[in-house]
């Protein structure tokens, strides 16, 4: 198919799935939209000159936003794959991207160590959340749009209120790089490390 031939011939380095499921985005050095009915790329966004690291779909569906290892973040329109922002430039590599629940906030992290809260409706920068001590690899909201979970590379990972930015904890228990976490519907918060393990937290 003509998406098999596209990961053939780069590597992709981040994937998303539209709310529907109808699309599947894939990140290379390019962006690809791909149709997971037929598995046809529908759409060649051209992000950044380096490859796309993360990707996140909005939770209405009408968003996609792209960060690169060079510090590029790109918000484009899925219905017809046009640019509908540029966020400042980071100088060092962005490695997780999401929206909040609501789409008001758009939160990125990466090499610098640093979480940054972006405003989807103007690009503005919203917050800047500082507490880690090594790469941040992955963000998630809770459900209610309240909290934000920042995964690092020595294991840490630290817990925000995204009203005001305050780190409210930094849970520790990982003792490698934190690969994945998602909120359970009770507030929880579940955790998979390169340690070999997965933690379930209490949050509240």
């Amino acid at each position: 198919s003509a998406a098999s031939d596209v990961y053939k011939r780069q590597s992709i380095l981040s994937l998303a799935f539209s709310p529907d499921e109808q699309l599947l985005a894939a990140g290379g050095k390019r962006v690809y939209l791909v149709n997971t009915r037929d598995r046809r790329v529908v759409k060649k966004l051209e992000h950044a000159k380096d490859s796309v690291s993360s990707l996140a779909f909005s939770s209405d569906g009408q968003l996609l936003a792209a960060a690169s290892l060079d510090g590029v973040i790109r918000l484009w329109q899925v219905a017809d794959g046009k640019l509908v922002r540029e966020l400042p430039k980071q100088e060092k590599a962005i490695l997780a991207i999401a929206f909040s629940p609501d789409d008001a906030v758009l939160a990125t992290a990466g090499a610098d160590q640093t979480v940054r809260l972006w405003r989807v409706a103007d690009g503005k920068p919203a917050q800047t959340l500082k507490g880690h001590e090594s790469i941040v690899g992955t963000l998630t909201f809770s459900a209610d749009g309240a909290l934000l979970a920042s995964g690092a590379l020595d294991g840490a990972i630290n817990l925000w209120q995204v009203s005001d930015g305050k780190l409210l904890k930094t849970l520790k228990g990982h003792t490698d790089n934190v690969m994945g976490m998602a909120f359970m519907k009770d507030g929880r918060l579940a955790s998979a490390s390169r340690d070999g393990t997965t933690r379930l937290w209490g949050v509240k």
